[in-house]
């Protein structure tokens, strides 16, 4: 994006400039490229009020268009985003697996990812932002009861192939 005065003059064609006067400025460089976004949540309940920990991966765009990229520079900011994304995927996190119980946790991830990628992107569609994936990439259970888990689920199969 290019300003003249601090005044927006658009977009600045791509190449060698060379010469730009000092009242002009290249303001901000917008990429079009998707971006990854990791985001864990520590001590989330689930519906039997067991803590768990589950991390998040998403993948966004800015844009495509140039309008879009000054949607999100102008109107919403790097810093701005970083927090309303991170607690936007904090609280759709929190209030699924507050409905599931704790031995239903690790079948979230395929029903989970659509629903949020959904909500996120009427959330951020006004920012110029696209979110184009979503993907609960760990669950993490509390030390004792994965290992119980496991425990479970093992002697359920040595006793299913008997």
């Amino acid at each position: 994006l290019q300003q003249k005065w601090y005044k927006d003059q658009g977009e600045t064609p791509a190449g060698f400039i060379g010469f730009m006067p000092g009242w002009t400025r290249i303001s901000h460089v917008v990429t079009k490229k998707g971006i990854s976004y990791n985001h864990p949540v520590f001590n989330c309940p689930t519906a039997d009020n067991v803590m768990v920990e589950v991390d998040v991966s998403l993948t966004f765009q800015i844009g495509p268009t140039f309008d879009d990229a000054k949607k999100f520079v102008y109107e919403l900011g790097a810093h701005r985003f970083d927090e309303l994304l991170s607690a936007e995927t904090e609280e759709a996190i929190r209030a699924l697996v507050n409905d599931v119980p704790v031995m239903k946790v690790h079948d979230l991830r395929e029903e989970f990812a659509g629903d949020m990628r959904a909500n996120l992107n009427k959330t951020f569609a006004q920012y110029g932002v696209q979110i184009r994936a979503v993907k609960v990439t760990d669950v993490k259970l509390p030390r004792t009861l994965d290992e119980m888990y496991v425990f479970v689920f093992s002697l359920f199969l040595s006793l299913h192939f008997i």
